[in-house]
């Protein structure tokens, strides 16, 4: 199963029930189009868009961000 594939599951699960989901998508249109999508299929209630100042997750690590 490839990431992409987790976006067509639509069976939802009975075990986990998050308050907040955080959605990190590419900071480029495309990316943010993808999280606006995601969230409306998740719930618009329970996401939280985290909108990095560099254009993905990687490169946010790789210029020595960390989760602070």
């Amino acid at each position: 199963m490839k990431f992409g594939d987790l976006a067509n599951c639509t069976r939802p699960s009975t075990k986990a029930k998050p308050k907040a989901i955080y959605l990190v998508y590419d900071s480029d249109k495309v990316g943010q189009d993808n999280a606006k999508e995601m969230a409306a299929k998740i719930g618009l209630d329970r996401c939280k868009n985290i909108l990095l100042p560099i254009k993905d997750v990687n490169e946010y690590f790789g210029a020595g961000h960390t989760l602070e």
